[in-house]
């Protein structure tokens, strides 16, 4: 965890924010978000995520990140530096329009990291018929899918952890850097959910279980510390999308929240030691 430890330290430094505005993928505001959809389109969405408007990025600095909705007329800037969401009237001439509350970041190639469970990976699966729609957190055969790469990120602080161990949010590739890994309550299901600052379920900590060090897993100060990340197998028919196309399942492994390092058995895993690598 010391190369892990090290690599997220370094996404405080300068050369992370001075660069927000080459960086920026998703700008938060009181009533909704903008959000990069690539190609150079960006959507704004209200609070319920359905988009409202559709803007063209024309140009990026540093700091702000510059759109036009040429339909309605409307130029905006979104700046990062003042955190603040300007009206362009003129080239000259721009009025405040909204606050912006918080900013994700795109990751770059070498941010991204595997979350492996043994021969297995931690993978945000899209499932299709009558969960369409829905993400699911899952231990699939490790193929270096998008949903198996994983952005590491600092989450706030919160009081009783120590300068070692931090919590932090995952994020995969897949969703657009803005659906986080969630816990929830003990023996409830872990989901993939719109990533939101103040929700204590998707801050994760890989901790020691005991104090003799010889376990570690992923925790969410939501529950219970003796809660961790784990999986049950279900058997059935399910379909979900894998490569552009649609891929039919009769067995997987669905994330749960489980007691760590409780007893397994054939149908469930409490314990799985996740390792971190950076993806090559």
């Amino acid at each position: 965890m010391l190369g892990l430890s090290a690599h997220l330290g370094a996404e405080r430094g300068p050369t992370r924010t001075t660069a927000a505005g080459t960086d920026l993928k998703v700008a938060v505001h009181s009533k909704g978000f903008f959000k990069d959809v690539g190609g150079g389109a960006w959507t704004e969405s209200g609070a319920d995520g359905k988009v409202a408007f559709r803007f063209r990025e024309t140009r990026r600095t540093e700091q702000a990140v510059f759109l036009l909705d040429e339909p309605r007329k409307v130029a905006l800037e979104l700046n990062t530096k003042d955190r603040m969401v300007y009206l362009l009237k003129s080239s000259t001439s721009r009025r405040q329009h909204v606050a912006i509350t918080s900013v994700r970041l795109g990751a770059k190639q070498g941010d991204y990291f595997v979350v492996r469970s043994a021969s297995q990976c931690l993978q945000a699966v899209f499932l299709e018929d009558g969960n369409k729609g829905k993400v699911s957190p899952e231990l699939m055969p490790c193929d270096d899918s998008p949903g198996q790469h994983w952005n590491i990120v600092p989450s706030r602080d919160i009081g009783g952890v120590g300068p070692t161990w931090q919590w932090r949010n995952l994020l995969t590739q897949m969703a657009g850097l803005d659906v986080c890994l969630s816990g929830t309550f003990a023996n409830g299901e872990a989901t993939m959910a719109p990533c939101d600052d103040s929700n204590d379920g998707q801050r994760w900590i890989h901790a020691p279980l005991s104090a003799t060090m010889a376990l570690t897993g992923l925790r969410t100060p939501a529950v219970q510390g003796s809660v961790c990340l784990g999986f049950k197998h279900f058997t059935g028919r399910r379909y979900r999308q894998q490569g552009g196309a649609v891929k039919e399942d009769t067995e997987f492994w669905t994330g749960q929240m489980l007691f760590c390092g409780g007893p397994n058995d054939a149908n469930a895993t409490s314990n799985p030691r996740f390792q971190f690598a950076l993806r090559q």
